[in-house]
């Protein structure tokens, strides 16, 4: 069952891809990998290993906020 949850997922994140490279004509994956990356530690989490799920969505969030801060800083 859950990997037919991750099918969805992939194939719902390839649309929201396709979708913003159409739109804007660049390539930005991080929206898309977030939520495949959440999908999983959602399964990692029901599956009993909470701890390992709890401290990689930490480390995530962790990543996700320094591409914000690199993605805003001026051009050298």
């Amino acid at each position: 069952m859950v990997l037919v949850g991750l099918g969805g997922i992939i194939a719902l994140a390839v649309v929201l891809s396709v979708r913003d490279i159409l739109a804007s004509r660049s390539v930005e994956g991080t929206t898309s990998l977030a939520l495949i990356v959440t999908f999983v530690l959602g399964a990692l989490s029901g599956s009993g290993h909470v701890f390992t799920a709890t401290a990689s969505g930490i480390a995530v969030t962790w990543l996700l906020s320094l591409k914000a801060r690199s993605a805003h800083s001026p051009e050298e």
